[in-house]
Protein backbone atom coordinates (compact mmCIF):
# COMPACT_ATOMS: atom_id res chain seq x y z
CA UNK A 1 0.00 0.00 0.00
CA UNK A 2 1.40 3.39 -0.99
CA UNK A 3 0.88 6.57 0.98
CA UNK A 4 1.49 10.07 -0.32
CA UNK A 5 2.46 12.80 2.14
CA UNK A 6 2.80 16.44 1.10
CA UNK A 7 4.34 19.15 3.25
CA UNK A 8 5.16 22.53 1.71
CA UNK A 9 7.15 21.78 -1.46
CA UNK A 10 7.93 18.21 -0.41
CA UNK A 11 6.11 15.08 -1.56
CA UNK A 12 7.03 11.73 -0.03
CA UNK A 13 5.90 8.40 -1.49
CA UNK A 14 6.12 6.01 1.43
CA UNK A 15 5.54 2.39 2.34
CA UNK A 16 2.76 2.45 4.94
CA UNK A 17 4.20 0.17 7.62
CA UNK A 18 3.46 2.00 10.86
CA UNK A 19 2.27 -0.08 13.80
CA UNK A 20 -0.27 2.05 15.68
CA UNK A 21 -0.43 -0.12 18.82
CA UNK A 22 -1.68 2.06 21.66
CA UNK A 23 -0.20 2.33 25.13
CA UNK A 24 -2.45 3.33 27.98
CA UNK A 25 -1.02 5.84 30.46
CA UNK A 26 -3.64 6.27 33.12
CA UNK A 27 -6.30 8.48 31.53
CA UNK A 28 -4.18 8.95 28.40
CA UNK A 29 -3.65 6.68 25.43
CA UNK A 30 -1.14 7.43 22.69
CA UNK A 31 -0.04 5.28 19.75
CA UNK A 32 3.25 3.43 19.74
CA UNK A 33 5.10 4.94 16.77
CA UNK A 34 7.50 2.69 14.89
CA UNK A 35 9.09 3.46 11.51
CA UNK A 36 7.84 4.12 7.99
CA UNK A 37 10.35 3.04 5.36
CA UNK A 38 11.25 5.59 2.68
CA UNK A 39 12.49 4.05 -0.56
CA UNK A 40 15.99 5.05 -1.68
CA UNK A 41 14.59 6.31 -4.99
CA UNK A 42 12.45 8.94 -3.25
CA UNK A 43 14.09 12.40 -3.34
CA UNK A 44 13.62 14.39 -0.12
CA UNK A 45 14.03 18.17 -0.21
CA UNK A 46 14.39 20.92 2.40
CA UNK A 47 14.31 24.70 2.34
CA UNK A 48 17.69 26.42 2.30
CA UNK A 49 18.88 29.96 2.91
CA UNK A 50 17.49 32.76 5.09
CA UNK A 51 16.21 35.19 2.45
CA UNK A 52 12.63 34.85 3.73
CA UNK A 53 13.49 34.96 7.43
CA UNK A 54 10.66 36.31 9.54
CA UNK A 55 11.24 38.99 12.17
CA UNK A 56 9.47 38.76 15.53
CA UNK A 57 7.35 41.93 15.78
CA UNK A 58 7.57 42.05 19.58
CA UNK A 59 11.38 42.13 19.76
CA UNK A 60 12.61 42.95 16.25
CA UNK A 61 14.76 39.80 16.32
CA UNK A 62 14.85 36.99 13.74
CA UNK A 63 12.77 34.04 14.89
CA UNK A 64 13.55 30.34 15.01
CA UNK A 65 11.21 27.51 16.00
CA UNK A 66 12.47 24.52 17.99
CA UNK A 67 10.65 21.21 18.39
CA UNK A 68 11.00 18.70 21.23
CA UNK A 69 9.67 15.51 19.60
CA UNK A 70 8.45 12.52 21.64
CA UNK A 71 6.98 9.09 20.94
CA UNK A 72 6.26 5.79 22.66
CA UNK A 73 8.92 3.32 21.52
CA UNK A 74 9.03 -0.45 21.08
CA UNK A 75 9.58 -1.06 24.80
CA UNK A 76 6.55 1.03 25.75
CA UNK A 77 8.71 3.84 27.15
CA UNK A 78 8.71 7.53 26.26
CA UNK A 79 11.50 8.44 23.82
CA UNK A 80 12.80 11.86 22.74
CA UNK A 81 14.38 12.48 19.34
CA UNK A 82 17.70 14.34 19.16
CA UNK A 83 20.04 15.02 16.26
CA UNK A 84 23.63 16.11 15.75
CA UNK A 85 24.49 19.66 14.67
CA UNK A 86 27.60 20.69 12.74
CA UNK A 87 29.53 20.84 16.03
CA UNK A 88 28.71 17.15 16.63
CA UNK A 89 26.43 18.08 19.55
CA UNK A 90 23.05 16.51 20.25
CA UNK A 91 20.18 18.99 20.05
CA UNK A 92 16.48 19.31 19.20
CA UNK A 93 15.36 19.93 15.59
CA UNK A 94 14.57 23.51 14.63
CA UNK A 95 15.40 26.39 12.36
CA UNK A 96 14.45 29.65 10.69
CA UNK A 97 10.89 30.94 10.91
CA UNK A 98 9.97 32.11 7.41
CA UNK A 99 7.58 34.82 6.20
CA UNK A 100 5.02 32.53 4.58
CA UNK A 101 4.33 30.34 7.61
CA UNK A 102 3.04 30.46 11.16
CA UNK A 103 5.26 29.39 14.07
CA UNK A 104 3.45 26.04 14.25
CA UNK A 105 3.88 25.46 10.51
CA UNK A 106 7.57 26.30 10.90
CA UNK A 107 8.29 23.88 13.75
CA UNK A 108 6.44 21.04 12.01
CA UNK A 109 8.35 21.71 8.79
CA UNK A 110 11.69 21.74 10.64
CA UNK A 111 10.81 18.51 12.43
CA UNK A 112 10.06 16.93 9.06
CA UNK A 113 13.16 18.23 7.27
CA UNK A 114 15.66 17.63 10.08
CA UNK A 115 14.01 14.93 12.15
CA UNK A 116 12.25 12.95 9.44
CA UNK A 117 8.94 12.94 11.28
CA UNK A 118 5.34 13.99 10.87
CA UNK A 119 4.06 15.46 14.10
CA UNK A 120 1.49 17.56 15.90
CA UNK A 121 2.17 20.32 18.40
CA UNK A 122 1.37 19.02 21.89
CA UNK A 123 2.32 22.10 23.90
CA UNK A 124 3.89 25.53 23.35
CA UNK A 125 6.55 26.62 25.84
CA UNK A 126 7.51 30.22 26.60
CA UNK A 127 9.81 31.83 23.99
CA UNK A 128 13.42 32.60 24.94
CA UNK A 129 16.21 34.89 23.81
CA UNK A 130 19.03 33.00 22.10
CA UNK A 131 22.59 34.13 22.82
CA UNK A 132 25.00 33.41 19.97
CA UNK A 133 28.09 31.55 21.18
CA UNK A 134 30.07 33.16 18.36
CA UNK A 135 28.82 36.75 18.74
CA UNK A 136 28.33 36.46 22.53
CA UNK A 137 25.11 38.47 22.39
CA UNK A 138 21.37 37.97 21.86
CA UNK A 139 20.71 37.53 18.16
CA UNK A 140 17.47 35.50 17.90
CA UNK A 141 14.12 34.76 19.51
CA UNK A 142 13.51 31.04 19.99
CA UNK A 143 9.98 29.63 20.04
CA UNK A 144 9.77 26.21 21.70
CA UNK A 145 7.20 23.47 21.10
CA UNK A 146 6.68 19.95 22.41
CA UNK A 147 5.79 17.83 19.37
CA UNK A 148 4.03 14.47 19.46
CA UNK A 149 5.39 12.22 16.72
CA UNK A 150 2.64 10.73 14.55
CA UNK A 151 4.89 9.11 11.95
CA UNK A 152 8.65 8.53 11.88
CA UNK A 153 10.45 8.04 8.58
CA UNK A 154 13.56 5.95 7.94
CA UNK A 155 15.22 8.93 6.22
CA UNK A 156 15.11 12.72 6.52
CA UNK A 157 15.75 15.45 3.93
CA UNK A 158 18.68 16.82 5.95
CA UNK A 159 21.05 13.93 6.34
CA UNK A 160 21.88 14.39 10.03
CA UNK A 161 22.53 11.71 12.61
CA UNK A 162 19.27 11.07 14.51
CA UNK A 163 18.68 9.05 17.63
CA UNK A 164 15.92 8.41 20.16
CA UNK A 165 16.91 8.68 23.83
CA UNK A 166 14.94 7.44 26.86
CA UNK A 167 13.07 10.18 28.73
CA UNK A 168 15.44 10.25 31.72
CA UNK A 169 18.64 10.22 29.65
CA UNK A 170 17.94 13.28 27.49
CA UNK A 171 19.46 15.97 29.72
CA UNK A 172 22.79 14.12 29.86
CA UNK A 173 23.05 14.23 26.07
CA UNK A 174 22.38 17.96 25.61
CA UNK A 175 25.46 20.16 25.55
CA UNK A 176 24.11 23.69 26.07
CA UNK A 177 22.40 25.23 29.09
CA UNK A 178 19.71 26.62 26.79
CA UNK A 179 18.75 23.17 25.52
CA UNK A 180 18.94 21.64 29.01
CA UNK A 181 16.76 24.34 30.59
CA UNK A 182 14.02 24.01 28.00
CA UNK A 183 14.16 20.23 28.18
CA UNK A 184 13.58 20.44 31.95
CA UNK A 185 10.46 22.54 31.32
CA UNK A 186 9.25 20.13 28.63
CA UNK A 187 9.89 17.10 30.85
CA UNK A 188 7.83 18.70 33.63
CA UNK A 189 4.94 19.38 31.22
CA UNK A 190 5.03 15.83 29.82
CA UNK A 191 4.94 14.43 33.36
CA UNK A 192 2.13 16.73 34.49
CA UNK A 193 0.09 15.85 31.38
CA UNK A 194 0.37 12.15 32.17
CA UNK A 195 2.48 11.29 29.14
CA UNK A 196 5.27 9.56 31.10
CA UNK A 197 4.53 5.89 31.97
CA UNK A 198 4.49 5.21 35.72
CA UNK A 199 7.53 2.95 35.51
CA UNK A 200 9.61 5.81 34.13
CA UNK A 201 8.76 8.35 36.80
CA UNK A 202 11.54 8.91 39.29
CA UNK A 203 10.59 8.44 42.95
CA UNK A 204 10.01 11.68 44.85
CA UNK A 205 12.17 12.73 47.81
CA UNK A 206 9.27 11.92 50.14
CA UNK A 207 9.03 8.39 48.74
CA UNK A 208 12.77 7.89 49.26
CA UNK A 209 12.53 8.99 52.89
CA UNK A 210 9.65 6.63 53.66
CA UNK A 211 11.33 3.57 52.08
Amino acid sequence: MKTSFQHEEEVLALEDTVDQTKLNMGSHSIPMVLETQVSDNVVLTARKGRENQRIDKETGLPGSCIGIPFRVGREGTLEILLMKNNKNEWRFPGGTWEKDESKIECVLRECLEEGGLRGEVFYELEPTFHVSRKLKKINKRYFWFIVEIKEYFSRAAENRERKFFPFHHVSDQLSTKEMKNNWELAAQILTEKGMVPQLEKLPSKQENLSS
